[in-house]
């Protein structure tokens, strides 16, 4: 039996939940996140699946422009997608499947984590690729000192992640 996998688009994972989809968007909109440095967060992500829930091939995470102050990582996360309103999934996970809805569906994160000791403000893009399609993001970060007021620093950069295929975050560790 032939499995048919349906690009469900991107899920972007708010800071604030687990895993909860924000409202639907397009490609010229910025998001903006709030991290202390040297800590990760979850700027994106997205996941694939078929009529019976099951995860198809995630999509591919490339970045348009890298962050100045960071970088950027994909990992294999439980994507649980949620948020059913008018009879969409909101958010960039399409469809009707209204049944896979709060059931955990293996996908992908995009993790951004600054350099250490880097406060201030940093941006990247990214485009989410699927078979039939592409949704590119904008995210906006604010990076601020672990435990006090944001100060902008101006440190010397460790080697800059640029633009194209983002490495899996345990590749970032070694």
């Amino acid at each position: 039996m032939t499995k048919h996998y349906h690009s469900r688009g991107s899920i972007l994972a708010a800071a604030m939940a687990a895993v909860s989809l924000q409202p639907a968007y397009g490609d010229d909109t910025i998001h903006e996140k709030t991290v202390v440095s040297g800590k990760q967060v979850i700027v994106g992500g997205g996941a694939r699946f078929n009529k019976e829930c099951e995860a198809g091939p995630p999509p591919i995470i490339t970045l348009g422009k890298a962050p100045e102050h960071g970088v950027a990582c994909v990992r294999i996360a439980e994507i649980t997608p949620q948020k059913f309103i008018d009879g969409q999934l909101k958010g960039t996970l399409f469809g009707t499947a209204t049944h896979c809805v709060n059931r955990a569906i293996k996908g992908v994160n995009l993790v951004y984590e600054s350099f250490p000791g880097f406060t201030g403000e940093d941006t990247l893009t990214f485009t989410l690729h699927y078979p039939r399609r592409e949704s590119t993001y904008a995210e906006h970060i604010t990076v601020l000192p672990d435990g006090a007021k944001s100060v902008p620093t101006a440190l010397p950069s460790p080697e800059k992640q640029h633009a194209g295929p983002v490495p899996e975050c345990a590749a970032l560790a070694s």
